[in-house]
Formats: C-alpha cells, structure tokens, sequence
C-alpha cells in the first residue's frame, strides 16, 4: 500500500500489488492482479527452467532465488509501475531531503525509506 500525505492529510492510498513486476532469470516477467494473484512466471523457452512443469519450477525457486541473490543480486528486478499507480503531484512546499517526519511514534527520513522492521 501506497500513501500520499499532503499538509498533514491523507490525499491517495493505492493498492501496489496490481503495479509490481518481478523478473527472475530463466521466467517471464511476474506480475500482480487486484487479488494479490500472481500471472507470469513461467518458464522461458531458453531458459534455466525450460521444459520444467510449474509445479517443478515453483518447488526449486525459492533456493534458487536465494543464491541468485547472493552471488548476483541485480539479476532478480523488483520493480513499480509508478506511472499507473496514479498518484498526485506534490504541492509546495516539499520537505527537503533527509527531513524527519514522525508518524504515530515512529520516525522516518524524507526520501526513500525501508519498509523492513
């Protein structure tokens, strides 16, 4: 979820899961629907899963991922659709970067922030 905070009121809340791509190598591109459902991910033709069932590509990925991640994170993308998700302009003034916003208790930087922890 996605929200948009102007002059201290909630202006858009968005749903991201619809606006997600996930790229893997050896499977096309995986995307999201309204439902969280995912579409995609099958195996490419010339791919490392290539001739594998879905049920045999879902059963090794996970540690597959995992090792890709290790030894070459940039493989595996994880990315927005930023455009579709439809969210307003800021209005000035805007905060300048580094800026701490506290938001029921908890503190964040203006810019980018983990959504870990």
């Amino acid at each position: 979820m996605v929200r948009v905070y102007q002059r201290g009121g909630l202006v858009a809340e968005r749903d991201v899961y619809p606006h997600l791509r996930v790229t893997v190598p050896g499977l096309t591109e995986l995307v999201f629907n309204q439902s969280a459902e995912d579409h995609g991910g099958h195996p490419e033709a010339d791919g490392r899963y290539a001739g594998m069932s879905e049920d045999a590509v879902w059963a090794v990925l996970a540690p597959d991922v995992d090792e890709t991640a290790r030894d070459d994170p940039d493989a595996i993308g994880v990315g927005v659709d930023w455009a579709g998700l439809d969210l307003p302009g800021l209005v000035s003034p805007v905060l300048p970067p580094g800026a701490e916003i506290v938001r029921h208790d908890r503190t964040f930087r203006y810019g980018r922030n983990s959504c870990s922890g």
